[in-house]
């Protein structure tokens, strides 16, 4: 999972291409960003990338090797289902002042991916992703956070 803000986008079109097509795990990401752009991003990164990039939908099975990006202004979680996780879209009020927020994710996988979760924070304004990833880190999972020389705002990453 990726949770990005400002500066994200650049951010993700130097990562997702990097990633060859037989990427072991799905990949979530949560970039701050308003309605429509989120779809455009999408598009932008499959173009580049080896992997499938879509904006994410509602009670998809979602499955190693696929990249979805969270709809702006829809928060995205995964949830269990017999046939595995699903993507889960809300459009709950706004966490930590984002829709989507990337708490929400992170703590969604937390809970039920556990010690087999990793989370990477890149730049971005403010903390949101902070409690998501003591979330994860309680849970035996991993974060990487981009550091403060790479990151266009250092507040994600930072927190």
């Amino acid at each position: 999972m990726i949770g990005s803000s400002t500066g994200g986008p650049k951010a993700l079109a130097e990562i997702i291409p990097l990633l060859e097509a037989n990427f072991s795990v799905p990949i979530l990401i949560v970039q701050h960003m308003p309605e429509k752009f989120t779809e455009l991003l999408a598009q932008q990164l499959d173009k580049k990338s080896a992997l499938k990039v879509r904006e994410a939908r509602d009670n998809i099975l979602f499955k190693p090797g696929e990249v979805w990006i969270a709809p702006g202004d829809r928060h995205m979680m995964v949830r269990a289902a017999p046939e595995g996780l699903l993507l889960k879209l809300d459009d709950g009020p706004p966490v930590n002042a984002s829709r989507p927020a990337i708490d929400l994710l992170f703590h969604s996988a937390a809970m039920l991916c556990g010690e087999n979760t990793l989370a990477i924070a890149l730049t971005g304004m403010g903390h949101d992703g902070r409690d998501g990833a003591k979330a994860i880190s309680q849970a035996g999972g991993y974060i990487i956070a981009q550091d403060e020389a790479s990151s266009v705002v250092w507040g994600i990453p930072g927190a």
